[in-house]
């Protein structure tokens, strides 16, 4: 039996001899050989795989770093455009304001102006709503700006009404150019003022300096061919009242009265010449009627 044994196994050795006699490997390299490679293979593709994400994460840090250097410009800009100062003047008294370059802003009764304070190295401009005095420092076009028109300076005294529909400018020195919102526009020399009517239009006459003098002096409304409806909004805004209507009051009105008077008392004196009463709703509202 072991000799029959050892005669199958020496067979069995035999046949394996044989095949590989006769078959001829097609690679020559040996296993350690093909793994070495494999290996180097793999090593290679980690390297280059890490490479692309290393890339990719600095080019991604690049990105978001310089995205937030442009937010964070863009917020300054923002900051330094549209941060904003406002002074607001209440009923019976006078506010200066000074500008960040000196320039002084003496506001009227019920009066208000808003401007840029870390803008205004590149523009200086004040919104007005009301009536203000300005003394601006020489520099730069300054430009007020309302409503219903707009005034440019280089460096002067002046004073801008503007209140409602009504946009008024009288230059004391230097000179100012007054623009209308329909583009029309007028020089004005010392001693002279500007108004712009309805419809876009400017009128231009001699500054009464007594006049407003006296005015100022002895605290009077004065009115001179005003647009009634003008002076019941500058009555409403004096007196902190609400005047309404449902009648035309398309009148020019001619006339000075003292501020010491009552609402009702400079209502009698507005009303009357032109057949008008009114009706008391209330002891802030009141509504004109025909007489």
């Amino acid at each position: 039996m072991d000799h029959k044994k050892d005669h199958n196994t020496n067979n069995e050795n035999f046949s394996e001899k044989e095949f590989f006699s006769v078959v001829q490997p097609k690679y020559s390299k040996t296993k350690e050989d093909i793994w070495s490679e494999i290996n180097s293979e793999i090593e290679l593709n980690q390297n280059e795989s890490l490479k692309l994400r290393t890339g990719t994460s600095l080019s991604t840090r690049l990105f978001y770093g310089i995205a937030a250097s442009i937010v964070l410009l863009l917020g300054t800009v923002l900051l330094l455009r549209f941060y904003s100062n406002s002074n607001y003047c209440p009923d019976g008294e006078q506010l200066t304001v000074k500008l960040p370059d000196g320039s002084a802003v003496t506001l009227k009764s019920n009066s208000s102006i808003t401007y840029f304070p870390l803008w205004w190295n590149f523009s200086r401009k004040v919104n007005l709503t009301g009536e203000a005095f300005f003394d601006v420092e020489k520099g730069e076009d300054f430009i007020v700006a309302s409503a219903y028109g707009r005034t440019v300076v280089l460096g002067t005294t002046f004073n801008v009404y503007a209140r409602e529909y009504a946009y008024k400018v009288t230059c004391f020195t230097g000179m100012v150019k007054v623009i209308s919102l329909s583009q029309n526009s007028v020089v004005l020399n010392p001693n002279y003022t500007a108004e712009v009517i309805y419809n876009g239009e400017i009128k231009v006459s001699k500054y009464d300096a007594k006049n407003e003098i006296l005015k100022d002096k002895n605290n009077m409304f004065v009115f001179k061919s005003v647009p009634l409806i003008n002076v019941i909004q500058e009555i409403e805004k004096y007196y902190n009242i609400k005047i309404t209507s449902s009648i035309s009051l398309n009148y020019d009105y001619t006339g000075f009265f003292s501020k010491q008077k009552t609402a009702e008392e400079a209502l009698v004196l507005l009303c009357k010449p032109y057949g008008l009463t009114f009706i008391a709703l209330s002891d802030t509202n009141y509504h004109i009627i025909k007489n």
